[in-house]
């Protein structure tokens, strides 16, 4: 920004320059000639320096816009490793309520981070919600809790793909 505005200055004071020597008496055509060159340079290089400045301000916040993207996917992920803490480590076939808070937990989850997720987000919401709907149609049956297990395992896979491989020590 410095040498944008001393560029400025720069021509100006080239243009005032130009002008009190072209009303002086004792000025040659050649003197003038090299007057304008200099000042058209002058001009130019003030032009240049600005258009750089605004380049490298665009640039400037391209780049924290960058940051903060990873800085929220960065955020995201440690938030999936806490969920996949908290969730239980497998599926029982014969809690289905549990399955479903594992399900339910899941699509918050990924709903939160719908700006980062959203496809993933629409396909696997969709689809649990279609799995909850087709097993409560018959709570009595075996399928109910098969597909409660299924949709709930595939909840776990998810979180746990988004959070990353698991670091053994």
């Amino acid at each position: 920004m410095l040498e944008s505005i001393l560029s400025g200055l720069g021509s100006i004071s080239s243009i005032v320059g130009l002008i009190i020597y072209f009303k002086s008496k004792d000025a040659t055509w050649t003197i003038k000639a090299l007057l304008i060159v200099i000042t058209l340079l002058t001009a130019s290089s003030s032009m240049l320096a600005y258009k750089n400045y605004v380049y490298s301000s665009a640039e400037q916040v391209k780049l924290r816009a960058d940051e903060s993207l990873q800085a929220r996917k960065d955020k995201a992920i440690q938030e999936a490793k806490l969920l996949i803490e908290a969730l239980p480590s497998y599926v029982n076939l014969y809690d289905p309520g549990g399955n479903e808070g594992i399900i339910y937990s899941g699509i918050t989850f990924l709903e939160k981070h719908q700006s980062l997720f959203p496809l993933s987000y629409n396909l696997i919401k969709d689809g649990a919600v279609y799995d909850i709907e087709e097993a409560k149609k018959d709570r009595d049956s075996s399928s109910y809790n098969n597909i409660l297990k299924n949709s709930a395992e595939s909840m776990l896979k998810v979180i746990s793909g988004l959070a990353g491989p698991k670091k053994y020590s």
